[in-house]
C-alpha cells in the first residue's frame, strides 16, 4: 500500500549506497511478525480483506532529488511474506538490480507487510510516499510500482523503524590497470621481480 524509506536510526543514516554494484536480496526482516494478541489466522483474514490482499513487498531503488522528490530507478520482484510470518527470512533476488553510489534502497509494500518496529527512541525515523495532509489516511494505497515515476516522501513517522535490509555486492575494479573481463597473466615487471 506505499512505499517506504528509512530515513534516520542512531550511528545509521539513510538507506544510501555507498558504492556502485548489485542489490542481491530482498528485505530480511520484511517477513518479520510478532503475535500482539489475539488470533493471528483473524488478523492476517483482516488485513489481507482491507489492505487488498496477501502480504508482499519489494525493494525499490530510488534516486533522491531536492524537496523530498525522489524517482524510481529500478524494482525487485514483489514476494509473498506470510508463510515466513513470525521469522527472519531473507529472500535472493530472481534478477539483482544495479545501484549506483548515492541511490537509495527503500522497501514498497503493494499490499501490506509487517515491517515495523514501533516504540522506537525519538531518534528513529521513517518516511513514506504519502502526499501532504494524507499522513494518516492509510486506506489510500501510494505503493509505487511503476518505472520512472516520481513520488514525494512527505510524511515523517517517528518512534517506528522499517525492518528492512538490503545486501548489496560492490562491482569489482581491476587492480594493476588489468583490463575487466580478462584474465591476468603470471610475470615479472620492470626488474621488480613482481608478479601480476
Amino acid at each position: 500500500m506505499e512505499l517506504g524509506l528509512q530515513t534516520r536510526i542512531p550511528s545509521f543514516t539513510k538507506e544510501t549506497i555507498l558504492r556502485h554494484g548489485s542489490s542481491v536480496e530482498v528485505p530480511e526482516g520484511a517477513a518479520r511478525s510478532r503475535r500482539a494478541g489475539g488470533d493471528r489466522k483473524a488478523q492476517v483474514a483482516f488485513f489481507e480483506k482491507n489492505l487488498g490482499g496477501e502480504s508482499s513487498a519489494q525493494l525499490t531503488v530510488l534516486r533522491p532529488g531536492r524537496k523530498l522528490y525522489t524517482r524510481i530507478l529500478a524494482q525487485g520482484e514483489p514476494v509473498a511474506l506470510e508463510p515466513y510470518f513470525g521469522q527472519t527470512a531473507q529472500f535472493a533476488l530472481e534478477k539483482s538490480i544495479p545501484v549506483k553510489k548515492g541511490n537509495v534502497i527503500g522497501l514498497s509494500v503493494p499490499t501490506w507487510a509487517p515491517a515495523l518496529s514501533i516504540n522506537q527512541p525519538g531518534t528513529v525515523s521513517w518516511r513514506a510516499s504519502r502526499p501532504k495532509g494524507a499522513c494518516n489516511d492509510f486506506s489510500k494505497p501510494t505503493a509505487q510500482t511503476g518505472m520512472n515515476n516520481v513520488t514525494r516522501f512527505f510524511c515523517l513517522y517517528r518512534t517506528a523503524r522499517l525492518t528492512y535490509s538490503a545486501t548489496i555486492v560492490s562491482d569489482p575494479k581491476p587492480s594493476n590497470g588489468a583490463a575487466t573481463g580478462t584474465t591476468a597473466a603470471t610475470g615479472t615487471t620492470g626488474g621488480r621481480g613482481a608478479s601480476r
